[in-house]
């Protein structure tokens, strides 16, 4: 009986060592992606402010050429 206990106890242990390890990996595992993710929008987003922001300067460039070319 106290062997049967004894193994009882350590089967238990076992389950729930096994259970914390894949529930820490699990957690880890999606704060990896969420980090990811996070770092992807704001790199993207940082790209497309970017983009934009070079575009608007040659449309600002490109408006104050054709004034200055149809001035003269």
């Amino acid at each position: 009986m106290l062997v049967l206990g004894i193994m009882l106890v350590l089967g238990i242990l076992l389950v729930l060592g096994v259970t914390l390890v894949l529930g820490v990996t699990l957690v880890l595992g999606i704060m990896l992606v969420l980090g990811i993710m996070l770092i992807l929008g704001v790199t993207l987003v940082l790209g497309v402010m970017l983009i934009l922001g070079v575009m608007l300067i040659l449309g600002v460039m490109l408006i104050l050429g054709v004034m200055l070319i149809s001035g003269r």
